[in-house]
């Protein structure tokens, strides 16, 4: 995958939930959800009384098939656009989790595989 591509694709959402959200994204044809692929919920942590931000997969990744889902727009607050360092940082732990991955598929035959397996009438909330 296009290198300046996958960082365009990557944004960091705030849902309602209150909880903010780094994925590569894709949008729907019908515009009222969008794909998260790779999500990582982002969160920080006080160590010796700094501040970290620290990232962990969203979804249960062990016990589902692909590392995706599907979001009604209804569900998220903002979407922002993250620094490239962030972007590096979020590529980083996503290519370490990809490492760990049953299958041996590249980066790019998985994403492929994943969006070629979605359903988008198939919301999830």
């Amino acid at each position: 995958m296009d290198e300046q591509k996958t960082v365009e694709l990557i944004r960091v959402f705030r849902l309602k939930t209150g909880e903010d959200v780094v994925a590569a994204c894709v949008e729907s044809s019908d515009d009222d959800t969008v794909v998260f692929i790779h999500p990582m919920l982002v969160d920080k942590m006080k160590i010796s009384g700094v501040y970290s931000l620290y990232m962990t997969p969203w979804l249960p990744i062990d016990i589902i098939k692909h590392d995706m889902v599907i979001i009604h727009v209804n569900d998220i607050l903002t979407i922002m656009n993250p620094t490239d360092e962030f972007v590096e940082k979020y590529d980083e732990a996503v290519s370490n989790l990809l490492s760990f991955s049953k299958q041996n598929l590249t980066e790019e035959e998985q994403y492929t595989d994943i969006l070629e397996n979605v359903e988008f009438s198939d919301v999830i909330h």
